[in-house]
């Protein structure tokens, strides 16, 4: 690694750097400079484009600032990116992004083996920087705002070198920081492509700490939050258990909160599973049968392993009429808002497959109301026929010429 001099041998290269990120161009800097918002880096280094002059000195100094922290990170002087880092959140968030995203494009523009042993280095020494609460996930898991410089560099390290971030990932958990979005960001790695059968059981007790963890429930931060989405890309009813005591009486609104929208989107990602084991065992959610009702509501019908569990849950007698109303108001629902996480797409279904899914269930409605198979569900049943029919009436869409199209089960 260069010393401080500027003869050290990562000089030349710097140079390079603080030259480059000057130019950026249109493309990358071009937003903060009266543009939008820049899209995320991508996993290759960002393109150099054409000269673009500074409309003002602040955003200047941010841009030669983090061309400094770059060459700081070369010599292992990291107490200069980190007061650069301070002064660029003191500055506001534009500035704050401004000053990430160009210290990214610095970064890139290090060789290989100077910038692994650069950030090894930042991650070894502990420091950080707090920026803001705030932890927003973009286009494909990748963040857009970060609650500190170390879950900031972290997020860059895995957009571009997947061992160098699984490493790091596992010293991260194995120290337990207490930064939320670290252990969020470390997970992801640690689990990415991975299903939860396959966890390493220092992943699978760090998942269990981190979603039970008191503080951060209570803080309710979104850098918390979103770390459940290794939960749902998981896709095991294993977890199911935990997410039925976070969402009980007693625990923190956010936590209740958090849980139950896991569960719903578990549900999606291996509803079978799920909805068998909610059958399995009667005790999970019996605290809280509406967040029950609603994960039964996501049923397909049309899948035949899911309709067997809805016809189990049907039966059962701890069932009550406040939760069957509550199942009338949701169901059928098979789709989920369309929103980014760390690690899996939302399920969001075509009008086309939404209304083949509800002449799905009319039929086994108007099957199950003739046989007489269910009776306390009778009342909830012909409720459920006459929206679902009223709906259906009220479209232009026909009924599809195969009321129930095959679909995988999970």
């Amino acid at each position: 690694m260069a010393s401080d001099s500027h003869n050290g041998s990562g000089w030349p290269q710097v140079t390079f750097v603080a030259l480059a990120v000057l130019a950026v161009g249109m493309v990358f800097l071009w937003p903060y400079l009266g543009g939008g918002r820049p899209a995320p880096p991508a996993s290759a280094p960002a393109p150099r484009a054409s000269l673009v002059a500074a409309s003002d000195d602040s955003r200047e100094v941010l841009i030669q600032a983090a061309a400094q922290a770059a060459e700081a990170a070369v010599s292992g002087r990291w107490e200069v990116i980190v007061e650069r880092a301070r002064a660029a959140a003191a500055a506001g968030p534009d500035r704050l992004r401004l000053f990430v995203w160009t210290l990214f494009t610095a970064f890139d523009a290090l060789e290989s083996g100077e910038q692994q042993t650069a950030l090894r280095a930042f991650f070894e020494t502990g420091r950080d920087v707090r920026f803001s609460e705030v932890f927003t996930v973009g286009r494909g898991g990748w963040l857009m705002d970060w609650p500190t410089l170390r879950v900031a560099l972290l997020d860059y390290v895995a957009q571009r070198d997947r061992e160098l971030a699984r490493e790091l990932a596992i010293k991260i958990l194995q120290v337990r920081p207490e930064e939320p979005g670290e252990w969020s960001l470390a997970l992801r790695e640690l689990v990415r492509d991975q299903h939860a059968g396959d966890w390493s059981s220092l992943v699978r007790v760090r998942v269990r700490e981190f979603i039970h963890d008191k503080e951060w429930s209570t803080r309710g931060s979104a850098s918390w939050m979103e770390g459940f989405d290794v939960v749902v890309a998981g896709a095991s009813p294993e977890m199911l258990k935990d997410l039925a005591t976070l969402s009980a009486d007693g625990t923190s609104r956010p936590a209740r909160f958090v849980a139950f929208l896991t569960a719903d989107r578990l549900v999606m990602a291996a509803p079978a599973l799920c909805l068998n084991e909610l059958n399995a065992d009667p005790t999970l959610f019996s605290a809280s049968t509406g967040v029950r009702a609603g994960l039964y509501a996501r049923s397909d019908v049309r899948d035949p392993a899911q309709r067997a569990a809805l016809e189990r849950y049907f039966a059962r007698d701890d069932v009550g009429p406040g939760e069957r109303a509550q199942f009338a108001a949701a169901f059928p629902q098979l789709s989920a808002a369309p929103t980014h996480r760390l690690l899996t797409e939302p399920v969001v279904r075509p009008a086309t497959e939404v209304r083949a899914a509800e002449f799905a269930t009319l039929a086994r409605l108007r099957e199950w109301i003739d046989s007489g198979r269910f009776p306390a569900w009778a009342g909830t049943f012909a409720e459920l026929h006459a929206r679902l029919t009223t709906r259906g009436s009220g479209s232009s869409t026909s009924a599809p010429e195969t009321a129930e199209p095959a679909i995988a089960t999970p």
